[in-house]
């Protein structure tokens, strides 16, 4: 039998290695629809750091380590792993995934940009508290507008929306939640960027410095997005309703803003008054009136769950009628 002893030095050297790199990881999150692609453009703009399309399996990876870490606590799987190994292993496997393409591009830093990252941040605080984390955010007014257009294409393309896009109320819900758990992080993390699309498209330099230095590059004189290509999904299906010509051209879209103003009907405006969260982070940079439940909100609200029976009768009929011929 060979025996491999390892020194504590040898152990202390592996995680100060993998501190190292750690740190040069910066994962970008918020709402869908809120400019996240648009600060990862702006971030892969620089030669230091690369940002490519969405990985989305960070959230899910987090998911596994808490319900893992669950189970170690519960007594089922203790025996063989213990907490610290645990958060040892799915340190290195962020390393063991991203490494090689950051060395592949020769760059210091590689940017993750994930919406849903939003929620994995206080798990990447705790136990990856050397990676940088951004968050951006946006009017929720125009991000819930943002919304609709793509459960618009979806409904055009395939004859009905899914998910958080296919109505002004799921819409809203989801974007709340989204904004709950990017608030409640920057107001226990030092380590968290905020990043609002609006200053990004007014001044796209000095947005674009202000995450450089947050990162630790150097800033630039000139931002060149002419140079930054969108880069989709292979599977078209994942991203053919959620992108325009005008949204991965290299041009920022400055007509963006308060697009909801323009849009969105009374009701829908209504409706996300008054069921916005109200946080200094969207008061001090949004002039969102207080609106109560008002007609229009109700009539939006009916509206919304009208439609949801509407597209989901035909499953409806369709179980009924399996389960009457079984």
């Amino acid at each position: 039998m060979i025996e491999t002893i390892v020194t504590r030095d040898a152990v202390e050297s592996d995680f100060s290695l993998l501190a190292s790199q750690l740190s040069r990881l910066v994962f970008v999150g918020g709402c869908p629809r809120s400019g996240t692609t648009l600060v990862q453009r702006i971030l892969d703009c620089h030669p230091e750091i690369y940002g490519g399309p969405e990985f989305d399996f960070v959230p899910p990876v987090v998911d596994l380590f808490q319900d893992m870490r669950r189970s170690i606590h519960s007594g089922r799987i203790d025996a063989l792993v213990d907490e610290d190994v645990l958060m040892h292993a799915f340190r290195r496997l962020l390393v063991t995934l991203f490494l090689p393409k950051l060395q592949a591009k020769g760059v210091r830093y590689l940017s993750e940009k994930t919406p849903a990252n939003v929620f994995a941040f206080p798990w990447l605080e705790e136990y990856v508290p050397e990676a940088k984390k951004i968050l951006v955010i946006r009017d929720p007014r125009d991000v819930v507008s943002s919304m609709l257009e793509v459960g618009g294409r979806q409904r055009r393309r395939q004859g009905r929306a899914y998910g958080f896009v296919r109505d002004t109320l799921a819409a809203v819900d989801y974007m709340n939640s989204c904004l709950k758990a990017g608030t409640a992080f920057t107001e226990t993390s030092s380590n968290c960027l905020v990043v609002y699309y609006e200053d990004v498209v007014s001044d796209p330099l000095l947005a674009a410095n202000r995450m450089y230095s947050f990162v630790g590059v150097q800033q630039l004189e000139r931002l060149e997005m002419e140079n930054v290509q969108f880069v989709p999904a292979r599977n078209r299906e994942s991203w053919i309703d959620w992108c325009t010509p005008q949204s991965t051209s290299t041009e920022i879209e400055r007509g963006r803003v308060g697009i909801a103003a323009r849009q969105l009907k009374r009701s829908d405006w209504d409706l996300i008054c008054a069921k916005i969260i109200r946080h200094p982070l969207l008061d001090q940079h949004y002039s969102i009136p207080s609106t109560r439940w008002t007609l229009a909100a109700r009539w939006c609200l009916a509206r919304c769950l009208t439609l949801r029976i509407k597209e989901n009768m035909p499953s409806l009929w369709e179980s009924i009628r399996r389960r009457l011929m079984a």
